[in-house]
């Protein structure tokens, strides 16, 4: 995938529909260490581990900033960017110290190959099926080689990607591999992956989930041996 810079867009993200609810959404998830979701904080961490010591860390679709100043908190350079004006003032307010950008995914607000890794949390969920290979591609476009990138969201099981009704902006529920295949064409490999089947008895995971972390080829930025 070549490295051309951002692409540009006149059409609102539906994710901007959280303007709406914005203070409620940031008081129901306003701890930033995750106590509620030990799978996603893991995940993240795998990630961070991953890429290196302070590694420059994007939060793309950051709501209100909590995963931000969570991997602030663990030695990132972490920045955070979303496409719900009122969740980035309320994400500046609450976390003066870091950088928050009103921003579309679709069109990232950042050179090429700024970051190190990418934390995607449940924020893709929001961009249609279509749309979807231009989200990815910015992604890699913003990933320096050997950098990382997990997305985790909603997933639709062994089922096709289908729309499902989440209640601030439209949205899908991805099938795992359908996903995998598109990150592939945007010229990411696979690293790990963790699907999770409904627990109908828990509050926040009464729908399958899907974690993937991918990276972009190149000498690894963490720990991990190149064999190149």
């Amino acid at each position: 995938m070549l490295d051309n810079g951002p692409v540009t867009t006149n059409i609102p993200h539906p994710s901007a529909g959280y303007d709406d609810r914005a203070q409620r959404y940031a008081d129901a998830f306003q701890d930033e260490t995750l106590p509620s979701f030990p799978l996603d904080r893991n995940m993240i961490r795998m990630l961070v581990d991953l890429v290196g010591e302070r590694p420059r860390v994007l939060d793309a679709g950051c709501g209100a900033g909590q995963v931000t100043k969570m991997l602030r908190g663990w030695g990132c350079e972490a920045v955070g960017v979303d496409a719900a004006e009122k969740l980035v003032e309320l994400a500046r307010t609450a976390y003066p110290g870091l950088a928050f950008t009103i921003g579309d995914l679709r069109a990232l607000p950042y050179p090429d190959q700024d970051f190190d890794a990418i934390v995607a949390r449940y924020s893709v969920i929001h961009t249609a099926p279509e749309e979807m290979p231009t989200v990815l591609a910015e992604f890699a476009r913003v990933l320096r080689p050997g950098g990382g990138l997990l997305v985790e969201l909603q997933s639709s099981g062994s089922a096709p990607t289908h729309a499902f009704d989440h209640g601030a902006a439209p949205a899908w529920a991805w099938n795992p591999d359908e996903l995998a295949a598109l990150l592939g064409r945007a010229g990411l490999v696979e690293r790990a992956r963790l699907l999770c089947p409904a627990q109908p008895n828990l509050k926040y995971a009464g729908t399958p989930e899907a974690h993937l972390i991918f990276r972009k080829s190149g000498p690894p930025r963490g720990p991990e041996p190149f064999a190149g």
